[in-house]
């Protein structure tokens, strides 16, 4: 499986560097050709916090205490601009 980013390659790099992600698995797409190809749906009301299932379910791991594992990702979490 690979994943197609729209940006620049130094960008996807920087990315890759960021998170920890082999970048042989990023492909950069400056132009956003493969976005526009596959009509991919821009500015989607389902997106992560407009969808009420997100915050949600955010909520209901803090209550039950399963937060470890976002807790352990965001030590290592940084404000990053995508392109």
């Amino acid at each position: 499986m690979v994943f197609v980013g729209i940006g620049t390659n130094e960008r996807s790099l920087e990315f890759c560097k960021l998170v920890n992600f082999p970048s042989q698995y990023l492909y950069a797409d400056p132009d956003n050709q493969v976005y526009d190809a596959l009509e991919l749906v821009k500015s989607s009301p389902l997106s992560l916090f407009t969808d009420a299932r997100t915050p949600l379910a955010l909520a209901n791991r803090i209550k039950e205490n399963r937060t470890k594992d976002l807790e352990e990702a965001l030590k290592s979490w940084t404000a990053w601009i995508p392109p």
